[in-house]
């Protein structure tokens, strides 16, 4: 969808429902209804329609639960222990899911948003909570709730969180619902209901650790203001005793298990350095600035003032203040929307709005200007909420996401059950490949995570871990270094890489790496996939829509062929392809046939490709490539391309029109020029099928 029109929907759901609360908030229940069925409406907008993709990385947890779901444990590949998912929790479930033989990946959508509208419920609870201790303060207006439930379903990251397949609206879910009940619990008592969603939430992810940590630092201090000693010193007890027990469990046995304090994504993404900790404030920065996170602490600091709410500022304050600051040490995250800071944002937009709103309220301007400050107030801060879900990729990286599925699916069929691949994005392509899988970045590898390397923390999070020497010692038979591109990758391209991941820059560089691998090629449903396939293995793999080293076609010497090559052939190409040449042939010296007794299907799909550059001394130009049924014009394909200096792949992708075609004809032709002998060069020509 595009982002005009998202946006125009979403100010217009948006301001339906803040106008509908408040035209209904003298009534009981109907504002209250009115504001979730529109955040509900804002939510699906904005992360099913709008976004709309699951993130690579969530396939990884994706490949994990299935793992455990299929008996091979909470484990990356079919053997080792490596802890490469952030969330036992989120993956545990899954795995549930998986069990009971569901969709993964439709489960992990419709999972999210549930959680992510389920945070709603204790947003709702506090704010009722505050609504009773401070009627007519202007906290009690519904406005303030559906304020906070429609500024949360507007922003970026919580659309993303809902659709994206990450553990995220878990976390909010439980980090909500813990500050809630803990609050609840300071002042009805009961059990530490508190210390269970706490335990969760650490299980969620290890930043939970810090929210249970403040939580409990708030309960020591309530200590010297309680009139029983005895029973606050009990509650206190009661409340660490159910929290280690569930957590302790877990840890005693993710310890055992993997033998590390922490999940292996977090020594591939995190080490001490200054670096790291810039990176960290200017990604909080960044996204306080969107989320609008000053305003925030400066409206629940307001609460200060008012005595019942005293505490409950100050808990707030202290723990999403100390989160936000544990995100700067951990230096932030390389995926966009302030995923990190999304889970805060519950407590922080309700803390901020209500004590903004009770702010307005001491003012008491008239009526109607205080709906006119707090109308304008919203609409600003609404609108530049929605600057979080623009994102001019996402088309590109939804496409991305199939290109990967395409692949994965493709190794799956036709690569043997004993191959490791390699790659830098392992989620997607490691769920369908379903191969053992080297993670080249490290998220998914012990070695890698644990190495160190140079400028840690200058790079982009969670790309900046290598071991090249590691890599060629394991050598699995392929390595991805490609989603689907318009052309092939030349290999002038591969050894000349120079990206912002220094694993990919030392892997492609090294010296090594030719002597060890191949480029290959790979044509899937209009794009070409490159990986770079182990020399000794070569002849392991098969499969339509591969370039591949057999059935090599030796140059004939016919230097009668003029200004024009072709290549022919009779045969429906095997699924390796046929590769016409593997040297350097003078286009005016080289015709070549090869003959069988199988024929060009009807309705197939065949592509032929060449590298093609000018010769030394020729001039650049034009250069046109042409498949032909049968050496006639009917049914003929082409494309042109500009011929230069250096080597390009050239190709065109033919669908057979008619029956009983007997051969395919390829052509290469130098236009705009005389037929000279020597004017240009191809290499590596193949006639291949494409389906």
């Amino acid at each position: 969808m595009p982002f005009p029109l998202f946006a125009l929907g979403s100010v217009a759901i948006a301001a339906l429902t803040m106008v509908a609360t408040t035209r209904l908030s003298r009534r009981q229940w109907a504002p209250i209804i009115v504001a979730l069925a529109g955040a509900l409406a804002l939510l699906l907008f904005n992360g099913v329609v709008h976004q709309n993709y699951v993130l690579d990385d969530a396939f990884i947890t994706l490949r994990y639960s299935r793992h455990l779901a299929d008996g091979l444990g909470p484990n990356w590949n079919s053997s080792g222990r490596v802890e490469g998912y952030t969330s036992f929790l989120w993956m545990a479930l899954l795995a549930g899911v998986a069990k009971l033989g569901f969709d993964l990946v439709v489960s992990v959508r419709v999972f999210g948003f549930l959680a992510a509208a389920a945070t709603w419920i204790p947003v709702y609870k506090l704010w009722r909570l505050w609504s009773r201790e401070t009627e007519g303060s202007g906290i009690d207006s519904p406005v303030v709730f559906a304020a906070v439930v429609v500024g949360l379903a507007l922003t970026g990251g919580v659309g993303l969180a809902s659709s994206g397949g990450l553990e995220t609206p878990l976390f909010m879910a439980l980090i909500t619902s813990g500050g809630y009940l803990y609050l609840n619990e300071r002042r009805s008592g009961g059990l530490p209901w508190s210390a269970v969603a706490f335990a969760a939430a650490s299980m969620t992810r290890p930043e939970g650790l810090i929210a249970a940590a403040v939580t409990g630092i708030f309960k020591l201090a309530s200590l010297r203001h309680d009139d029983n000693q005895r029973r606050a010193v009990a509650g206190v007890a009661l409340w660490a005793a159910v929290f280690l027990f569930l957590f302790g469990s877990y840890f005693l046995w993710r310890f055992t298990y993997y033998d590390y304090l922490l999940p292996n994504t977090f020594y591939a993404k995190v080490g001490p350095s200054s670096a790291l900790f810039n990176r960290g404030l200017a990604y909080v920065y960044e996204g306080g600035l969107r989320l609008h996170l000053l305003p925030m602490f400066v409206g629940t600091a307001i609460l200060l003032t008012r005595p019942k709410l005293r505490h409950d500022a100050a808990y707030l304050i202290g723990l999403c203040g100390t989160m936000v600051t544990a995100v700067v040490f951990e230096g932030g995250d390389f995926l966009g929307r302030s995923r990190f800071l999304v889970p805060l944002l519950p407590l922080m937009f309700l803390g901020g709005i209500a004590g903004l709103a009770m702010l307005l309220k001491s003012l008491a301007p008239r009526r109607a200007g205080a709906v006119l400050i707090a109308t304008l107030a919203l609409g600003l801060g609404g609108l530049t909420l929605l600057q979080d879900a623009h994102d001019p990729n996402l088309t590109v990286e939804r496409e991305t996401h199939r290109e990967r599925k395409l692949l994965g699916t493709w190794l799956n069929e036709h690569t043997p059950e004993d191959y490791t691949i390699g790659a830098f994005a392992v989620g997607v392509i490691g769920y369908y490949a379903q191969r053992d899988v080297l993670d080249l970045l490290g998220i998914n590898d012990v070695v890698i995570a644990h190495t160190d390397v140079p400028r840690m923390g200058k790079g982009v999070a969670g790309h900046e871990k290598y071991n090249v020497d590691y890599v060629f010692a394991e050598q699995p038979e392929v390595i991805v270094i490609s989603d689907g591109e318009p052309n092939p990758v030349p290999e002038a391209a591969l050894v000349a890489t120079n990206t912002f991941v220094p694993a990919l820059n030392k892997i492609y560089n090294d010296s090594r790496l030719l002597q060890t691998y191949q480029l290959r090629w790979l044509f899937l449903d209009g794009s070409w996939f490159s990986f770079l396939h182990r020399h000794d293995t070569v002849a392991n793999l098969h499969g339509p829509g591969l370039v591949g080293e057999q059935n090599f076609l030796r140059s004939a010497g016919d230097s009668s062929a003029g200004g024009w090559q072709t290549w022919r052939s009779t045969l429906q190409p095997a699924p390796e392809g046929i590769l016409v040449s593997s040297t350097e042939i003078a286009y005016a010296t080289y015709h070549g046939t090869a003959d069988s007794e199988l024929r060009p299907v009807q309705g197939a799909s065949y592509v032929a490709l060449a590298w093609v550059k000018s010769a030394e001394d020729a001039a650049e130009g034009d250069i046109e490539i042409v498949i032909r049924e049968n050496g006639t014009r009917e049914g003929e394909s082409f494309n042109i391309f500009a011929l230069t200096s250096d080597w390009q792949p050239i190709w065109v992708e033919h669908v057979v029109t008619r029956p009983n075609v007997e051969r395919l004809d390829v052509t290469i032709l130098r236009l705009g020029t005389a037929a000279k002998p020597d004017s240009f060069l191809f290499r590596d020509a193949v006639l291949m099928s494409a389906e």
